[in-house]
């Protein structure tokens, strides 16, 4: 299906007439779900959500100046936080393509982040120099740096200007075990041998020390622990192009905030079971994000979260790629899941699944899509059109949920 575009992103589906709008009863997204008679939807984009920010722009660029700048497109700032002090409420941070330190506090404004222009991306994160050292070839199949003690122990490498299997272009280390696969299917892996030497691989046969005197590879390691947080009672859209590359939870949605989220990349490192690619105790929409990692979840909502996934790719090769906890519910249209022990694993309070492609990834997964943790779990689940490809032990599973799943394929009728 259209859905699942490789390398430029995914595309929207549900364009065009004979859509019917759904309700989801008692439960409330901030986007609208519709189906045709062959696969579902959402009426909403990220472009829906950006005519909510209405003030003035304020421009940031690495050649900008916090000093004499004033945040005009004439004369930028250089940081984001120069820029975010002199916001209000409903205005857009513009920043040129570059390399970014994350905010030093959390986002308590109305504020939308996007990319100047039509070109490049925004990174934020904290690197190292990848060229102080040599990378050689490490049992054919990874690299290796030469100089341990010159190039930091690291967590995890991005690589600018590229984009494999569903988008991803970044290793992480999630408990990696060495192997021996050539990754001819276009994932970048990492493995990191306890507290020695790092090694990671390249798919395409680039050699790594040609990237990094390009400025082509990012490394970052333990310390780099950025995150975007939204705070107060902020409603935050973050735009396209942006890439979050993190030894600790990429995005924070903040429990009273709203977080509209596009076409973001995040590559979280961690291996504390706390946290996760995409944390959620507020209400999340997501459009087009990849989510990879941590070694916990990559999509994680507790409390009263409320998200909405729309075409999104998640990936975690430890735990889960998406799962809801408390008293959280979740929408799920159009993506690509790729787990985990357990894929999909919603325990909170509500799960909508429908026109998902849920993938064992590049391990045996235990079971892909299940709701309920145990005899007192009073989960809802709704599911359709959804396709399980790879290897598992089970499918779909109700674990002892009340009242449990109900399959609603398109064109039959809708129960609510």
């Amino acid at each position: 299906m259209a859905r699942l575009g490789l390398g430029v992103g995914l595309t929207r589906r549900g364009g065009g007439g004979g859509l019917e709008t759904l309700s989801t009863g008692t439960y409330t997204f901030p986007v609208t779900l519709q189906r045709s008679a062959t696969e579902y939807s959402v009426l909403e984009a990220l472009a829906s959500f950006m005519t909510l920010y209405t003030g003035s722009t304020i421009y940031v660029s690495p050649t900008g100046n916090d000093g004499t700048g004033d945040g005009s497109s004439g004369a930028p700032y250089l940081t984001f936080d120069t820029a975010y002090a002199a916001a209000s409420n409903d205005d857009i941070i513009s920043m040129a393509s570059g390399v970014y330190a994350y905010p030093s506090a959390a986002i308590a404004k109305d504020l939308a982040i996007v990319r100047t222009g039509a070109t490049g991306e925004v990174v934020f994160g904290s690197f190292f120099d990848g060229t102080a050292g040599t990378f050689v070839v490490h049992n054919t199949n990874f690299w290796r740096s030469t100089s341990s003690e010159t190039v930091p122990q690291y967590r995890g490498v991005l690589r600018r200007g590229y984009s494999g299997t569903r988008g991803t272009r970044a290793t992480w280390q999630a408990n990696f075990q060495e192997v021996t696969a050539t990754f001819a299917d276009g994932y970048m892996g990492m493995y990191i041998a306890g507290t020695g030497i790092s090694y990671f691989t390249l798919v395409d046969g680039s050699n790594p020390n040609t990237l990094a005197t390009a400025g082509e590879l990012l490394f970052w390691d333990d310390t780099n622990t950025g995150q975007l947080v939204t705070g107060g009672t902020a409603t935050v859209l973050f735009g396209d192009n942006i890439v979050c590359c993190t030894n600790n939870s990429g995005i924070v949605v903040a429990a009273g905030t709203t977080a509209y989220v596009g076409k973001v990349e995040i590559y979280s490192s961690s291996v504390d079971s706390a946290v996760a690619g995409i944390a959620v105790a507020g209400t999340v929409a997501m459009f087009e994000t990849i989510v990879h990692g941590s070694v916990n979840n990559a999509i994680d909502y507790t409390g009263s979260g409320i998200g909405a996934e729309v075409d999104i790719v998640s990936v975690n090769s430890e735990a889960n790629a998406s799962t809801n906890h408390t008293d959280a519910i979740t929408l799920r249209v159009g993506g690509y899941y790729g787990g985990g022990v357990r894929t999909i694993h919603d325990v909170g309070e509500a799960s909508f699944n429908f026109s998902i492609e849920i993938d064992s990834y590049r391990e045996t997964a235990q079971v892909m899509l299940r709701i309920g943790q145990n005899s007192s779990s009073t989960v809802v689940g709704y599911y359709g059109d959804v396709t399980l490809t790879g290897s598992y032990t089970v499918g779909i599973q109700d674990f002892d949920a009340t009242p449990g799943w109900v399959q609603v394929e398109p064109g039959t009728t809708w129960p609510l």
